[in-house]
């Protein structure tokens, strides 16, 4: 019993002491193995990031130079594209200018000669053949209208003295020498006019006619028996004609006033006769001349009618090539000004045709330049970058390799000693 206690305190102080020498070579591995990384791990870590960071900015840094080499390029070609649009901007813009400055001029010249064609060939030119025929259309126009009114009030105050005297006469003879021209006839209805007015203030001025309007020859039937009475009853005596009685008597008073009575019946009809004579020859040759003068009217009617018939038919010949030779002239201009701007066109085009194709070339040379000088630069960046790749790519392998190395070797020796 007593050896078994023995062991049992033998084998329990064992196991402590197993236990104490457990826990101390678990504190010494702590020390040394009790963090993930030591010292030299974390500065071989560090060299490895450092190489790595050296490498990431010399690759940044030649990114940045290849793509400020690239703007740079590129900026220096859009100057130059833009600058060879401009060339042909300029070389299209001054080539339309000059264009439209010919057109100009060709529409100016165009207008001119155009104003100058229908100022000669106008129709309200006062030489033009339109404005002779109104003229001489007018002309007539006037003139009818002034005979009109010239036979209508002689018409009119011929049989207002008609009506007044209350004269009848012999119809009016139709003249045997008719005039053979419209001037002619024209001067001799103006003659005939005036001498028409002239023959009716005659007419009007007559005095023993006028003696017999109204009631004025029983005044003067009384004058003049009254003329014949006093005489006759004042100095001849009664007796010396074998009449008995006095001059008081009513047997010579009547005598003498029949005797008065039958002279002043002759004398008035001998008056009156003498008076009708003279009216009734000036009414005939008033009643002929203003019969002649609508007769001449009439006949400068016809000759009026005749000339503006002539005078229309030679207007319209006239007036037809006077507008064939304005046409034909016109079109002639509007020809040659098509022509003209045909050529002014053809001139444009052929200028903005050139200027493409010289643009087109520069575009062509200055892209294939560009995409040279874009590779080249490329190219350069590709092998400085695979430089640098190789460069650091040895370092960092180098800086890889001695961690792993450490790491390797410390983790054998973990091992080692906590196998212990």
């Amino acid at each position: 019993m007593n050896a078994s206690l023995t062991e049992i305190a033998l084998a329990l102080r064992q196991f402590e002491t197993a236990i104490a020498r457990r826990r101390a070579q678990e504190s010494e591995f702590h020390e040394r193995f009790g963090s993930a990384t030591d010292a030299t791990e974390r500065e071989l870590e560090q060299s490895l990031r450092r190489v790595e960071a050296e490498r990431d900015e010399v690759l940044e840094a030649h990114t940045s130079e290849f793509e400020s080499i690239t703007q740079q390029l590129e900026n220096y070609f859009s100057e130059q594209i833009e600058g060879a649009q401009g060339e042909h901007d300029l070389a299209v813009r001054e080539a339309d200018h000059r264009a439209n400055l010919e057109n100009q001029n060709i529409e100016s010249r165009h207008r001119d000669s155009e104003w100058v064609v229908t100022s000669v060939m106008d129709d309200t030119a006062e030489d033009s053949p339109r404005r002779q025929f109104e003229r001489f259309r007018q002309t007539l126009l006037r003139a009818r209208e002034e005979q009109v009114a010239e036979w209508t009030s002689l018409d009119g105050s011929f049989r207002e003295l008609v009506e007044r005297r209350r004269w009848r006469g012999r119809p009016p003879v139709e003249p045997a020498d008719p005039p053979k021209a419209r001037d002619k006839a024209q001067q001799r209805f103006q003659q005939t006019v005036e001498d028409a007015r002239t023959q009716q203030a005659i007419v009007e001025t007559l005095k023993i006619p006028r003696l017999f309007v109204g009631f004025r020859w029983i005044y003067l039937g009384l004058a003049i028996a009254a003329a014949v009475f006093v005489p006759l009853w004042l100095l001849v005596d009664p007796q010396s004609l074998g009449i008995n009685g006095t001059r008081e008597s009513a047997q010579w008073v009547g005598i003498a006033g029949g005797t008065a009575v039958g002279a002043a019946i002759f004398l008035l009809t001998l008056v009156y006769t003498l008076g009708m004579f003279q009216f009734s020859d000036g009414m005939r040759r008033l009643q002929q001349l203003v019969a002649e003068a609508g007769w001449v009217h009439k006949i400068w009617l016809g000759f009026a009618r005749d000339d503006l018939q002539k005078q229309q038919e030679q207007f319209e010949i006239k007036q037809q090539a006077i507008e064939q030779q304005r046409t034909e002239t016109l079109q002639k201009y509007d020809t040659a000004r098509t022509e003209h701007q045909s050529e002014i066109e053809s001139r444009r085009a052929k200028v903005m045709y050139d200027a493409r194709q010289v643009l087109n070339q520069q575009l062509r040379a200055l892209h294939d330049d560009r995409a040279i000088q874009a590779q080249a630069v490329q190219e350069e960046h590709q092998h400085r970058l695979g430089e640098a790749q190789t460069k650091f790519s040895e370092r960092i392998e180098q800086a890889r390799q001695a961690l792993a190395a450490y790491r390797g070797e410390r983790e054998m020796q973990r091992t080692d000693f906590w196998q212990r």
